[in-house]
């Protein structure tokens, strides 16, 4: 099965179907979750360049350890990803990878409207600011 997450180009904000998440094994598409979506699977490496998503999207590592690179501004850093370590990224922020090797993987996605919506009625979050900090 093919991942239902759209990776959109971070300039034109039009889909970029070069951009796939790999072999999705398990999945919440069917299920009747507004504003959240599940996946779980593989993939033989994934290097997405200059993407976002619409939505907040949470990448766990499932499998054994690897290293992998981030796009910090103009420059990779490199990173050593743990069994069970998290990667977050805002909806709307680009993006760039290279993972090249092997990886298991479960990814979360979070539409913002909704999230804004159930928190509404609290006045404890008086502004939505989503930063990733690395």
């Amino acid at each position: 099965m093919q991942s239902q997450i759209a990776f959109v180009d971070s300039q034109t904000l039009k889909p970029n179907p070069d951009v796939n998440a790999g072999r999705i094994l398990v999945s919440s598409k069917d299920l009747p979750w507004e504003g959240i979506y599940l996946e779980k699977g593989e993939n033989e490496g994934f290097t997405p360049q200059d993407v976002t998503v619409t939505q907040h999207y949470f990448a766990m590592n499932t499998g054994p350890a690897f290293e992998w690179e981030w796009k910090d501004g103009k420059t990779f850093k490199t990173h050593r990803y743990e069994t069970g370590d998290l990667w977050i990224n805002p909806a709307g922020i680009p993006f760039s990878h290279r993972i090249g090797t092997y990886n298991q993987f479960a990814l979360l996605t979070l539409d913002p409207a909704k999230i804004a919506d159930a928190l509404a009625d609290h006045p404890l979050v008086e502004r939505q600011v989503f930063r990733r900090q690395h």
